[in-house]
């Protein structure tokens, strides 16, 4: 198999990673704003608890990010539930207050007001996706066939 043909392969594969990643991005940010316009009841939390999470790098790094477990009161209701949103250093202390809004609908559905983590990644997302798309349409320009130049501007080869 030619050099050419595999660095094809190679584009394409940008691409259509490239493409995932801004999908992926999308959703997210549109799941972000849709939790904003369902959580509109403004109320007070505290920070009862920080769940630690492992992770590992590929390289046997280890890492641990910090979620705050928040605490509030709904009516005669006391929620305490872990945040989607965490972060190395934690972002907050245990006792802490912070505020919130939550869903009336779904009292358990909430966000930490000044949250901006899944609207970062959804941005980041498209922002990866968008390079990788980039990269492998220049692939695929650069490795383009002379004929396929003709084709394309049939001046060019006289």
């Amino acid at each position: 198999m030619s050099s050419k043909k595999e660095a094809r392969r190679v584009g394409i594969l940008f691409i259509v990673v490239g493409v995932v990643f801004i999908i992926a991005g999308i959703i997210v940010m549109i799941q972000g704003n849709i939790s904003e316009q369902r959580c509109t009841e403004k109320t007070t939390g505290t920070v009862v608890e920080l769940v630690i999470e492992k992770s590992t790098t590929s390289n046997h790094r280890t890492s641990y990010i910090y979620f705050p477990v928040i605490e509030y009161q709904v009516g005669d209701r006391t929620i305490s539930k872990k945040s989607n949103s965490g972060q190395n250093p934690p972002k907050y202390k245990v006792g802490q207050q912070v505020e919130i809004y939550y869903n009336p609908n779904n009292v358990e559905e909430y966000y930490i007001k000044g949250e901006s983590a899944p609207k970062f990644i959804g941005i980041l997302f498209v922002v990866l996706g968008s390079i990788a798309v980039a990269v492998g349409v220049t692939v695929l320009i650069k490795t383009r066939k002379p004929e396929e130049y003709r084709s394309v501007n049939p001046r060019v080869f006289h």
